[in-house]
C-alpha cells in the first residue's frame, strides 16, 4: 500500500474524507439513474389508470 502524503492534514483521514464524499457522490448519481425510468413509467400508468377511472364514473 503505497499511501499519498496530504499537506496539513493526516493522510489516512484526508483519504477517508475523499472516499466518503466520493462514495455518496456516485451512489447519489446511481439511484437518480435507477429511479428516472420506473418513476416516468409509473407515473404514465397512474395517469392512464387515472383516465379510465374518470370515463368509468363519468
Amino acid at each position: 500500500m503505497v499511501m499519498i502524503k496530504m499537506p496539513q492534514l493526516s493522510p489516512a483521514s484526508g483519504m477517508n474524507m475523499f472516499m466518503l464524499l466520493f462514495i455518496t457522490f456516485w451512489v447519489m448519481l446511481f439511484l437518480i439513474q435507477l429511479k428516472k425510468l420506473p418513476m416516468i413509467s409509473s407515473f404514465n400508468n397512474l395517469q392512464k389508470s387515472y383516465k379510465k377511472i374518470n370515463n368509468f364514473f363519468f
